[in-house]
This record gives C-alpha cells, sequence and structure tokens, in this order.
C-alpha cells in the first residue's frame, strides 16, 4: 500500500491542509462548461438541437435522434475534460493512503462536474429568457406561417380562389392546438371546423366531416410522436447526466495520479 508520507507533519495530528483543492473544482468546472457551452453552440448550428413538435413525424425522430447523439457527446467531452483539469491542479496530498486519495480525486471530479452543470443550467436559463422576451417583442405571428399553417391549408383545400379570411384561420389553428394539448377534439369543435370547411371549400358535410377527422387525426399523430420523442430525449439525457459523473471522477482519479507522478 503507498502512503504520502510527510516527514514534518507529527503522527496523529490532523492536517491543517483542506481536503478540497476549490480552485482546482472551479478551474476544472470552468473549463467543462465553456466546452460544453462552445459544443452546443455549434450543435445548434448544424441544427441537432432543434425540435418542433409540429415538424413531420420522420423529422421529429430524427432530429431527435441527432440531438441525443449530440448531448451525449457534449456531456461526455466536457466530463472528460473538466475532470482531467480538477485532477491534474488539486493540491499534493501528504501521509494520506492511496485509497484516500483516490477518493478524494473521485470526489474533486464530481464536484467539478456538479457545478459546470449549474453553470451550463444558468447559461441556458438565461438565454432562454431572452428568447422569450424577444419573441414577445416581435409582432404575432400570422396563421400562414404558424406551426399549424400546413394544416390549415389542407383543411381548406379547394378550388375557390378567394383567400380564406384570417379570423377563420385564427379559429381552425385555435382548434387544432386545443386538440393537441386534450389530446382529443371535442364534438362541439369537431362541428364547428366541419362548418367552417364546409362554408369556406363548398363541400357537403360528409366530405367535410372526413377532411376534418383525416386532419385532427394527422396531428395528434404527428403531436403524440414528439410527445415520445420529448420524453426519450429527456430520460436519454438524464442518463448521459450520470455517466458523464462517473467520466468526470474517473478522470479526475487519473489525473490526480498523473499528477503525483510528476
Amino acid at each position: 500500500m503507498i502512503v504520502y508520507k510527510n516527514t514534518d507533519a507529527p503522527s496523529g495530528v490532523e492536517s491543517s491542509q483542506p481536503a478540497v483543492s476549490w480552485c482546482a473544482v472551479f478551474a476544472g468546472a470552468v473549463a467543462a462548461a465553456a466546452l460544453s457551452i462552445v459544443i452546443a453552440i455549434l450543435g445548434s448550428g448544424l441544427g441537432l438541437t432543434v425540435l418542433s413538435p409540429y415538424s413531420h413525424p420522420d423529422t421529429v425522430v430524427s432530429v431527435a435522434v441527432g440531438a441525443l447523439v449530440w448531448l451525449i457527446f457534449v456531456q461526455w467531452a466536457s466530463s472528460a475534460l473538466g475532470g482531467y483539469i480538477t485532477g491534474r491542479l488539486r493540491t499534493k496530498w501528504v501521509s494520506v493512503m492511496t485509497e484516500e486519495v483516490f477518493f478524494r480525486d473521485t470526489v474533486h471530479g464530481f464536484l467539478a462536474w456538479s457545478l459546470a452543470t449549474l453553470i451550463t443550467a444558468g447559461f441556458i436559463t438565461s438565454s432562454t429568457l431572452l428568447l422569450a422576451n424577444g419573441a414577445m417583442k416581435s409582432p404575432p405571428r400570422d396563421e400562414h406561417h404558424g406551426p399549424h399553417a400546413y394544416y390549415i391549408n389542407v383543411l381548406f383545400r379547394s378550388d375557390n380562389v378567394h383567400p380564406i379570411p384570417p379570423d377563420v384561420r385564427e379559429d381552425a389553428a385555435m382548434l387544432l392546438a386545443r386538440s393537441i394539448a386534450d389530446k382529443t377534439a371535442q364534438p362541439d369543435d369537431r362541428d364547428y371546423l366541419v362548418h367552417l370547411v364546409s362554408v369556406q371549400t363548398g363541400l357537403n358535410q360528409d366530405e367535410s366531416r372526413r377532411r376534418v377527422e383525416g386532419v385532427i387525426a394527422q396531428v395528434q399523430t404527428t403531436a403524440d410522436k414528439s410527445r415520445k420523442a420529448m420524453v426519450a430525449l429527456s430520460i436519454s439525457t438524464a442518463l448521459a447526466m450520470m455517466v458523464g459523473a462517473f467520466i468526470a471522477s474517473v478522470s479526475a482519479a487519473l489525473g490526480g495520479r498523473q499528477r503525483d507522478q510528476f
């Protein structure tokens, strides 16, 4: 068993040297947070972190898989860097058994990972608030370019050359959004949509109802796949973060061992 021995320290006396090197922890956390933010921004530029619940179902799944792979890479790479830097920069302990040194190194790596996670979460929160504030100040988006624009166009598709009134499109978009939130369309909402489609397209009630039922089914299928993709992404991200904590701890132990060799 290897013991780091300090001949100047009295036997049986607790060392005044702190067990936690906070400077090393902070340095590793800052490095990990900076790397994760840079890689996350790069992934956002590549379109790997954008997931819309109104996208095509196949697109939703493919984007979710891409985002998951990218988030795992971000978490593991930043955790490895932060943990290793923490281990290399921590103070060398004396009169401490090897097993205790290993334990302290892994704890340092975990602390660096924890602090980096808080820093990154703060950055993401502030960025989200800024984007939300900008969205509130921007002019409202009309339903020709909204998330339900495609489905509304399908509802009112006809040979009629006259444009659909904005208030009609707005009502249809509101009812489709409610069907997503409630996971089903209320009978009154369905009847009203059927009436709108019949009036605007000239279709009879039966044809209008079939069209409405088909569009609602498409909307709910897309929303359901999006929800499942988001749930899978959230669970996988949490698991990736746990593995990242382990990687940070192991990397810190490796960095600490190399630090003691020099």
